[in-house]
């Protein structure tokens, strides 16, 4: 656990969270969590956190 740490973005109801490396940048992957956020409500057409609790095998 000490050569990592757990970056995470909250979402309305959803923590998105990752698990990095201790040295890297911390907003790049804060910008990752928000580009992949970005991602999905594009694919999915305006996605809501129950979409992604009740669906997320689709």
């Amino acid at each position: 656990f000490r050569t990592h740490k757990v970056i995470y973005r909250r979402y309305a109801g959803l923590f998105f969270s990752m698990c990095v490396d201790i040295t890297d940048n911390e907003l790049a992957y804060l910008e990752c969590i928000h580009l992949f956020v970005e991602i999905l409500d594009h694919f999915f057409s305006n996605v809501c956190e129950l979409d992604l609790v009740f669906n997320f095998h689709k």
